[in-house]
């Protein structure tokens, strides 16, 4: 058995959490909308703790998956967050709402497309 295998929980869970991030950061966007700056911040923290779970669980599968861009573009991704704290601790949340709708959302759309090209095809075997 591959060593993929063994993980099919752990990919069907990475996948559904990942649609529950994108979720959270729809939803900072609104919460940035709606000057509910605390619930934002709150926000933020969590899906870093989301993107770190998926990361986290699937280090034990590395050199299994085919040839992705999935680190690249979670480097990236975390780039993103941290530009947008960085704006929130400097009270630039109309900057924050503005970076989060044009920079985090696509850079996570990208992402997620690939972690479901990359790890998607084990769940369906």
């Amino acid at each position: 058995m591959r060593k993929v295998e063994k993980y099919i929980e752990v990919i069907t869970r990475a996948l559904a959490l990942s649609d529950t991030i994108l979720e959270g950061i729809e939803h900072i966007q609104r919460t940035l909308e709606e000057i509910r700056y605390e619930d934002a911040t709150v926000l933020i923290h969590d899906v870093m703790e989301g993107l770190k779970a998926i990361e986290e669980a699937l280090q034990p599968l590395v050199n299994e998956l085919v040839d992705n861009n999935l680190e690249y573009l979670i480097s990236n991704l975390k780039d993103e967050i941290e530009e947008i704290i960085d704006l929130f601790n400097n009270d630039r949340m109309e900057a924050a709402a503005e970076r989060t709708s044009k920079k985090l959302i696509p850079a996570f759309t990208i992402w997620k497309q690939e972690l479901h090209r990359v790890i998607g095809p084990f769940v369906l075997q």
